[in-house]
């Protein structure tokens, strides 16, 4: 019976290890709430995604939606725009990508730190194409802003409007894919790598071509509603997660990325040792 007890013990510590290591690899992630799991008030209307969502905002006048599962409103899997289970957790946004007159939603997030110049990071989010949408477009944008922004456009965030704050820096990613983002059915992973410039204290998800850059496909002759999407888990993870930042705040939690031990050792790995 020892024998079997020990198999037991054994295997649930390397299963709680393993979980302890996810949860490390989701802490090097620089977005705060990034699946969007903590709000100050479960949803109840449309378009209060900066009101409700934890440490996001909405940059511009577009009426970003919040939908959980707490909700009877704004609930998933089953919502106005469709249904889709959120892919992490119990919550995700929902935003359009594209919409007659230039209309344009976004989500903003405050890093966790400003990016380190000259490093290498992995900017990725998931997205899953509504069912009432009536296009399915193939170019996103992350914007990273040293400043928070807050406009009062509601068409696409262009860099006129942009530059309306001044003595801000700027740095554009754009992503193209060589299809066109169109399953309703499971989440889609968006993903691609940057050099950070330094600056890069806030991100801006969205669409940031006007409607004639935009490739797009329709459905029908008529576009009523256009590209809607629900996003989850947005993500920008250091290549070199052991690159402490050289400034530590007191009496706040600092958090030492990738401090690892083998299985029933209390040494720490080569990696956990680097500085």
């Amino acid at each position: 019976m020892k024998a079997v007890f020990d198999k037991k013990t054994r295997s649930i510590a390397i299963k709680v290890l393993c979980l302890f290591q996810c949860v490390l690899v989701v802490g090097q992630n620089l977005v705060k709430n990034p699946s969007f799991e903590e709000y100050m008030e479960c949803p109840k209307s449309m378009g209060n995604f900066g009101e409700d969502v934890r440490y996001w905002s909405s940059p511009t006048g577009g009426s970003t939606d919040y939908f959980n599962t707490c909700s009877t409103i704004m609930g998933a899997p089953k919502n106005f725009n469709g249904s889709q289970g959120a892919d992490f957790g119990q919550g995700y946004v929902g935003l359009y990508m594209h919409a007659p007159n230039e209309y344009r939603e976004y989500i903003q997030a405050e890093l966790k730190t400003t990016l380190i110049k000259g490093e290498k990071y992995t900017v990725s989010f998931y997205i899953s194409w509504a069912d009432e949408s009536d296009m399915a477009i193939r170019d996103f944008g992350v914007l990273f802003s040293e400043q928070k922004l807050q406009l009062s456009t509601k068409k696409v965030l262009s860099g006129q409007q942009r530059y309306k704050i001044k003595d801000n820096t700027y740095h554009m990613i754009y992503i193209e894919s060589a299809a066109f983002y169109n399953d309703k059915d499971t989440w889609t992973l968006v993903s691609t790598e940057m050099v950070a410039k330094g600056t890069e204290n806030f991100l801006i998800l969205g669409n940031y071509k006007n409607n004639a850059a935009t490739r797009r496909h329709k459905i029908g002759k008529k576009v009523k509603k256009g590209a809607y999407y629900y996003v989850d888990l947005v993500s920008v993870l250091p290549e070199n997660p052991n690159k402490i930042s050289a400034t530590l705040e007191l009496d706040k939690t600092n958090v030492f990325e990738k401090v690892l031990f083998l299985f029933d050792e209390y040494k720490l790995q080569k990696t956990a040792q680097q500085s």
